[in-house]
């Protein structure tokens, strides 16, 4: 629900007009990403062997945020190309389709 909220919210970026609608955004965003990483930790904590939770779990922060460095160098040349709001449409959709992925998950045997 909470990447939905994140997708809604990206969204939203696009629409906002005055400084406190973004303070508003920002503080929604910080919210749902803190209780997102929560979540996802322990859900990834439940679905992995015992004896591996501590590499899958890095494994797993270690990815994400190798992907974020990537998105991040090139923002710039899609800015460029094809502007900011475009950005936030495309970011909203890989959050709202990413979320799919979870429909399949079954929790494993320890």
């Amino acid at each position: 629900m909470t990447s939905y909220v994140d997708a809604t919210i990206l969204f939203l970026y696009t629409v906002i007009s005055e400084t406190h609608q973004l303070y508003l955004l920002q503080g929604m965003l910080g919210i749902t990403n803190g209780v997102i990483d929560t979540m996802s930790t322990s859900l990834l904590g439940d679905l992995t062997i015992k004896e591996k939770r501590g590499k899958a779990v890095g494994q797993v922060q270690c990815d994400c945020r190798l992907s974020s460095a990537v998105g991040l160098s090139f923002r710039r040349y899609m800015v460029k190309y094809y502007g900011i709001k475009s950005l936030f449409y495309l970011a909203s959709l890989v959050v709202a389709l990413s979320t799919v992925l979870l429909f399949f998950i079954r929790e494993g045997e320890d």
